[in-house]
């Protein structure tokens, strides 16, 4: 248990000193992992808690066309890329 938790304190160490320096304009990254944690915590919380509470009382949306116009797009896409690619 001591060992793990000295390997996340090194880890974190080198992940703050030794920083990507593409990255030191990411709003969410400069500041170490931190920030990212809270971030996923809130929208956890939400999906898990608010969004359910509010939605109790309401009907569900149909969204089998528009995923199904999706999927087609993508498919397409997908397709043409491979064409593309072996010309």
């Amino acid at each position: 248990m001591n060992t793990s938790f000295e390997m996340m304190q090194l880890y974190l160490a080198e992940f703050i000193i030794e920083k990507d320096p593409r990255t030191q304009h990411f709003a969410m990254i400069k500041d170490g992992p931190y920030s990212v944690i809270g971030y996923l915590t809130i929208v956890f919380i939400f999906v898990q808690f608010v969004g359910p509470f509010f939605m109790k009382s309401k009907p569900g949306f149909d969204l089998r066309p528009l995923m199904l116009i999706l999927n087609s797009l993508i498919f397409a896409v997908s397709c043409a890329g491979m064409v593309i690619a072996t010309m």
